[in-house]
């Protein structure tokens, strides 16, 4: 099915036809494998339907002890195609957000649940002009410093 293989001839008479040029290197690293003695190795790649679309797969395989045992291999293939097309559509929106915020001319401010300032954009220089640094590290958030927060966002912080 993952391969859209009439059937087993079918796919075992094709398999040159499966492997992208990314395969290659996967089975290279299963042979450096089980020459280890490993007994398992996992990785994505790319393979190829019979009809020649590139699929992204989850190769695994589990090399039964003992160790060097070549008949007891088992390889499984999961079909991670949209897995992989939603990460990439979430990292250009992400790119493109970010460029957004970096590129407004007006202050865009980034305050999580407990008020503190994560981040903010070129654009709020305006607001906070002459004030070094704006923000002060406090653990692992950004909290706003006493003399930045006078100059109109003190409403948006619970006072300490």
């Amino acid at each position: 099915e993952l391969f859209r293989a009439s059937n087993k001839d079918a796919l075992l008479g094709s398999l040159s036809n499966v492997f992208a040029p990314e395969t290659e290197a996967i089975f290279i690293e299963e042979l450096v494998a089980l020459a280890e003695g490993r007994e398992m190795l996992r990785d994505e790649t790319q393979i190829r339907t019979l009809d020649g679309e590139p699929i992204a797969v989850l190769f695994t395989v589990h090399f039964a002890p003992p160790a060097g045992d070549q008949s007891r291999v088992v390889v499984t293939l999961t079909d991670i195609t949209e897995r992989k097309r939603a990460e990439e559509a979430l990292s250009r929106n992400e790119q493109m957000f970010s460029t957004l915020v970096d590129a407004a001319p007006f202050g865009v401010y980034f305050i999580d649940s407990e008020f503190r300032l994560r981040a903010i954009n070129k654009g709020s220089g305006a607001v906070f002009s002459g004030i070094d640094p704006l923000v002060s590290p406090a653990g692992h958030a950004f909290t706003p410093r006493a003399d930045a927060i006078n100059n109109g966002l003190a409403g948006l912080f619970d006072p300490a």
